[in-house]
């Protein structure tokens, strides 16, 4: 099993727009950091051959939270308020974040661990709401699929 963690502002791949030259673009302009940011960690972490045969992926999303959902109370900066949200329910959604994960982590996309996204059998995906003291991002888990 591989684990990566990767630190930023998880940004949905998906929706394009029409350029006034014609061209498409991604609509969202927080995908492409969010992309070189994990071909940039995902260099750092994950030193073994890319990965060409079936695969598993966990991913859980995680968002952070706005900061009307903690308390301002001296002392009790920590708490979130009775009002605050359990759910992430909200933009972006978890397919599109997916999307956005997945890609920068192939080789055609300037990745380095799957060979192609076309490799993944199987997807767990979550979004939630990052808790205190933890940063914004995601936590991948690639587990390869034995053959039967």
């Amino acid at each position: 099993m591989i684990e990566l963690r990767f630190l930023g502002e998880p940004a949905p791949q998906g929706s394009k727009v029409l350029t006034r030259f014609g061209a498409m673009r991604e609509a969202s302009k927080k995908v492409e950091p969010w992309r070189a940011v994990i071909q940039y960690q995902s260099e750092q972490q994950y030193k073994g051959p890319v990965i060409t045969e079936a695969v598993s992926v966990e991913i859980t999303f995680l968002i952070a939270r706005s900061k009307g959902h903690w308390s301002t109370r001296k002392g009790k900066e920590n708490q979130l308020l009775p009002s605050a949200p359990a759910h992430h329910t909200s933009a972006p959604d978890v397919d599109k974040l997916t999307r956005g994960l997945l890609d920068p982590l192939t080789v055609r996309c300037g990745g380095c661990v799957l060979q192609d996204d076309s490799l993944v059998v199987e997807i767990v995906a979550r979004k939630r709401y990052a808790n205190f003291g933890e940063s914004a991002g995601a936590l991948v888990k690639i587990i390869q699929t034995p053959d039967k």
